[in-house]
């Protein structure tokens, strides 16, 4: 149990850093928080699984863009952020030709972004 105590301790000694921080500072206790995470998930033994499985980078690369699903989902998302970017680009200059509310932008983006979600499980058999 020795080999745990500085580990231990030097993990203890970070979040009461972080947590002295956090009294004075917003952004800096962030800062030390994700410290504090990346020590835990890269130092900490009970956080590191016991056997890593080695993947090939490569082969998992070669079965994606052979996999026509994989292709299809990321053409979906790519139209997806198109659409709702040119939206909220052009969409400020039609409210205002309307002489609609600009909270109302806010609205119809929701509206729009929640029938984008829901379109492909209307769709599903």
């Amino acid at each position: 149990m020795t080999g745990r105590r500085p580990t231990a301790l030097s993990g203890l000694a970070l979040y009461l850093l972080a947590s002295i921080a956090a009294l004075f500072s917003g952004s800096f206790s962030v800062l030390l928080a994700a410290l504090l995470l990346g020590y835990a998930g890269w130092q900490l033994p009970e956080t590191r699984p016991q056997q890593i499985a080695r993947i090939s980078f490569f082969g998992t690369l070669g079965k994606m863009t052979k996999d026509p699903d994989s292709w299809h989902s990321a053409l979906l998302v790519a139209l997806f952020n198109i659409c709702m970017f040119s939206y909220y680009q052009l969409a400020s200059f039609h409210f205002a030709a309307l002489e609609l509310p600009a909270q109302w932008l806010g609205y119809t983006g929701l509206v729009l972004a929640s029938g984008s979600v829901s379109a492909p499980r209307s769709t599903r058999s």
